[in-house]
C-alpha cells in the first residue's frame, strides 16, 4: 500500500504564540560584539530588534491565512508527518 495523502490546514494554538512571545521577550543577550560587521556573525542590536519584532510587532494570523490559501497536503508513509504547500498545477512549493 502506497503513502497516504491527506489535505492539510495549518492552525498553530494561541497559547503556543503567546509561549513564543513570552521567551523571546526573556530572552538572556551576550555582550555586544567588539566588531561593527557581520564578520563574527548576526549583529547583537539587529538581533535584538528582530526578536522585538517577533515578540511584539508581527502578527502570525495573515501569515497563517496565506499559507493555508495554498493547497496543502500531510503525507504519511513510515509514521512521520510532514506538510508543504504545493502547488496543484506545476507541483512545486509557492510560498513567498
Amino acid at each position: 500500500m502506497g503513502p497516504q495523502i491527506r489535505p492539510f490546514l495549518l492552525s498553530v494554538p494561541d497559547a503556543e504564540l503567546a509561549d513564543l512571545r513570552r521567551r523571546l521577550r526573556q530572552t538572556r543577550w551576550p555582550e555586544p560584539e567588539p566588531v561593527p560587521d557581520w564578520s563574527q556573525g548576526v549583529p547583537l542590536g539587529y538581533l535584538r530588534d528582530l526578536c522585538e519584532y517577533w515578540a511584539d510587532g508581527y502578527d502570525w494570523r495573515p501569515a497563517e491565512a496565506r499559507l493555508n490559501a495554498l493547497p496543502q497536503f500531510q503525507p504519511r508513509s513510515t509514521g512521520s508527518a510532514s506538510s508543504s504547500p504545493t502547488s496543484a498545477r506545476r507541483g512545486r512549493t509557492r510560498c513567498r
